[in-house]
């Protein structure tokens, strides 16, 4: 099995009804950061690509 981030449990894939069909979605392995958008803080989990991977990955449940 490759450890990628599509076979991760802290994986979660973008909405599939997204005007671009891309392989992406958020890594909740971690706490969203704050990020500032249009002079508005924001939350958000970290973007990345299914087929990344990294130290924090584990295998779906």
């Amino acid at each position: 099995m490759d450890k990628t981030c599509s076979d991760c449990k802290h994986y979660r894939p973008a909405p599939t009804d997204c005007a671009t069909v891309a392989e992406y979605g958020d890594c909740r392995a971690h706490p969203p950061t704050v990020i500032v958008i249009e002079d508005e803080p924001v939350s958000e989990f970290p973007a990345v690509n299914a087929d990344e991977g990294c130290g924090e990955w584990e295998p779906k449940q």
